[in-house]
C-alpha cells in the first residue's frame, strides 16, 4: 500500500473512532433521554424521592414566609420544615406527583399535548384531610411550650377566629383549636391552584418558532448519527482493505479503540459530570438556588448520565471484544509469500 493511501486510511480510521464514540453517546441519548422511565430510574437509584422533602425544606426555610399556611412558619428550621412536609406528603405521594409531572412533560415534548401540568390536587386533598391536621399538630408539638402571652392569644382566637400562635399548647387545648386549624387549612387549600403549568405552547411570543420542533430535528440527527461512522468504515474498506488479513487489521484496530474509549467514557462519565456540575452550580448559582438543591442537582445529573451510559457500557464492551478478536486474528494470519524464482 502506498504511503499516501496509508496516511489517508489512518485519517479515515481516526475519524471513524471519533464519530463512532460520538454516535454511541448520541444514539443512546436519544433512546433514553426522552422517556420518563429514565428519569424515574435515576430518581430511584439516587434516592431522590426520599430526599425530596429535605431538599424542599432547605428551600422553604430560607425563602418562604407564606400567609397561605394555617400558622405562622417564618424562621422555621429546615428540620421542622422537613418533618411537616413528610407528615403532609409521604414519599409515595411525592413520587406519584413527580411521575405524573414527568409523564405530562414528555407528552408535551413529544407534541402529544400543547401543555405540561403538575396536578396539585393530591396536595390540596391531604391538606383538607386528617393528614393536614396531623401535620399542623405535629408541627405545633415540635415547638417550645406556649408562653402566657401566646396562651392568651390562643384563647382569644377561639372567640374571634384569629390565627393560632405557633407554639406547643397544653394537650387539652388541641380540641378547642381544631376548628380554627381546619378553617385555615380550607382557606390555604382554596388559595392553591388545582394544577401548575410547567410548559404551554400558547404562551410563546408571536412569531417565535416552537422549540419542540428544533428538539425533534435534533432527535432525528441523534437517531441517524451511526450512519456517519458506518460510511467511514465502508470508505476505510475501499481504501485500505486488499486481503483478508488487512480487513481484520483495519477493521479490528479502530473497533477495539472505539470500544475501549466507550468503556472509559461509560465508567468516568457519571463521576465527571457530577464533579463538573457541582463546581459549576456552586460557582454560578448560589444566589438563586439553596445549597441543598445545588448538591442534589449534581447528584441527579450523575444518576441521569449513569442511566444514559449503561447501554454504552455494554455496547462498548461488545465492540472492544469484537475489534480485539479481529485484530488478533489479523496479526496471526501470515501474508502469503511469493514463491522464489529459480536461479
Amino acid at each position: 500500500m502506498s504511503r499516501l493511501r496509508k496516511t489517508f486510511a489512518a485519517l479515515v480510521a481516526f475519524l471513524f473512532v471519533l464519530t463512532s464514540l460520538l454516535a454511541l453517546i448520541l444514539f443512546n441519548l436519544e433512546r433514553k433521554a426522552f422517556t420518563p422511565g429514565t428519569y424515574r430510574q435515576a430518581f430511584a437509584s439516587d434516592d431522590f424521592y426520599e430526599r425530596l422533602p429535605g431538599v424542599l425544606a432547605g428551600s422553604l426555610s430560607d425563602t418562604v414566609g407564606s400567609e397561605r399556611l394555617p400558622v405562622s412558619m417564618r424562621g422555621l428550621t429546615p428540620q421542622i420544615w422537613e418533618a411537616f412536609l413528610r407528615d403532609l406528603l409521604p414519599p409515595q405521594e411525592i413520587k406519584d406527583m413527580g411521575d405524573q409531572a414527568l409523564s405530562s412533560l414528555f407528552a408535551y415534548l413529544d407534541q402529544e399535548s400543547d401543555t405540561a401540568r403538575l396536578s396539585l390536587q393530591p396536595l390540596k386533598e391531604r391538606m383538607l384531610g386528617e393528614a393536614g391536621m396531623q401535620a399542623v399538630f405535629n408541627l405545633m408539638r415540635s415547638q417550645p411550650a406556649c408562653t402566657f402571652e401566646e396562651m392568651s392569644r390562643i384563647a382569644m382566637s377561639v372567640f374571634n377566629q384569629g390565627e393560632v400562635s405557633l407554639c406547643n399548647p397544653p394537650e387539652d387545648l388541641y380540641p378547642l383549636i381544631t376548628p380554627l386549624i381546619q378553617g385555615q387549612l380550607k382557606l390555604a387549600a382554596a388559595a392553591i391552584p388545582d394544577e401548575l403549568t410547567l410548559a404551554d405552547a400558547d404562551s410563546l411570543p408571536a412569531g417565535q418558532v416552537d422549540p419542540r420542533e428544533r428538539l425533534q430535528f435534533a432527535r432525528v440527527v441523534m437517531h441517524i448519527s451511526p450512519i456517519v461512522p458506518l460510511f467511514l468504515l465502508l470508505l476505510l474498506t475501499a481504501v485500505a482493505v486488499r486481503e483478508r488479513w488487512s480487513w481484520l487489521l483495519w477493521w479490528g484496530g479502530p473497533l477495539m479503540v472505539t470500544g475501549l474509549l466507550g468503556l472509559l467514557t461509560a465508567e468516568l462519565g457519571a463521576p465527571l459530570s457530577e464533579l463538573l456540575l457541582r463546581n459549576l452550580l456552586a460557582a454560578r448559582l448560589p444566589a438563586f438556588l439553596p445549597s441543598a438543591l445545588i448538591g442534589d442537582a449534581s447528584r441527579l445529573a450523575a444518576a441521569f448520565v449513569n442511566q444514559i451510559l449503561q447501554p454504552v457500557l455494554f455496547q462498548s464492551l461488545l465492540i472492544a471484544l469484537t475489534g480485539g478478536l479481529m485484530f488478533a486474528l489479523g496479526l496471526l494470519i501470515t501474508r502469503p509469500r511469493r514463491p522464489s524464482s529459480a536461479s
